[in-house]
């Protein structure tokens, strides 16, 4: 097996192993435009497993600023995760995690972190790995159509004056836990900027998901 970066495969085999692991990709011009733009993301942007020239899994790695109860720091990330069915169980992306573990080491980075289900054999590798369940966060979905408005609840877009809030919320609520990004700028993310945020704290973390709960893993990675 060989690690490869994104711009040494061919986007369209990235692009097709995407495809079959989420049921969606972004496509080669997608990615170069979100790399213009996210610093969360590595010089390589991705990584990728390869043998006999086929493109068999993949990380993506992550560099992002968070607040921990000891103080700001920057920690490394793991999205994108997966692997092709057909060689499933063959330590393919076990061996790309840790590549990237090694690229978070020489940025001297302490922290790995990650979010995941817990209903996907994935969750077993992480484990297996070192990283541990940190605590839990709930989450709830509730559908809503367009021809009646939803009883017990009201949406409306967010605004400025809403962050205080926000924040205060969010800081009364993870006290003890998990503390997530340290940029606290009061500009809200438009349409062309919206991301999902790991949230963080102690060595090394990943976060776990399932229908009812997320759940952090830590996980040391020096």
């Amino acid at each position: 097996m060989k690690v490869r970066t994104h711009d040494e495969i061919d986007p369209l085999a990235a692009f097709r192993l995407n495809l079959l692991a989420f049921g969606s990709a972004w496509d080669d011009a997608r990615i170069r435009r979100e790399r213009s733009y996210d610093r969360r993301y590595l010089e390589e942007y991705a990584f990728y497993a390869q043998e006999r020239g086929r493109i068999l899994a993949q990380v993506v790695p992550l560099r992002f600023r968070v607040r921990l109860m000891t103080g700001v720091e920057d920690v490394g990330g793991l999205a994108g995760v997966c692997s092709h069915p057909t060689v499933w169980g063959r330590g393919f992306a076990h061996r790309l995690i840790e590549a990237t573990h090694d690229r978070f080491r020489d940025l001297g980075l302490r922290i790995a972190t990650l979010t995941t289900s817990r209903n996907i054999r994935g969750y077993g590798v992480y484990l297996k790995q070192g990283y541990v369940d940190l605590a839990p966060f709930w989450q709830g979905v509730r559908p809503v159509t367009r021809r009646r408005n939803p009883v017990g609840y009201r949406l409306r877009r967010a605004r400025r004056s809403d962050l205080s809030a926000i924040h205060r919320l969010y800081r009364t609520h993870t006290r003890r836990m998990l503390v997530g990004p340290s940029d606290r700028s009061n500009r809200l993310p438009g349409p062309s900027r919206r991301r999902t945020t790991t949230w963080t704290s102690i060595e090394s973390c990943s976060e776990m998901a399932t229908r009812s709960d997320i759940s952090a893993l830590a996980r040391v990675t020096g």
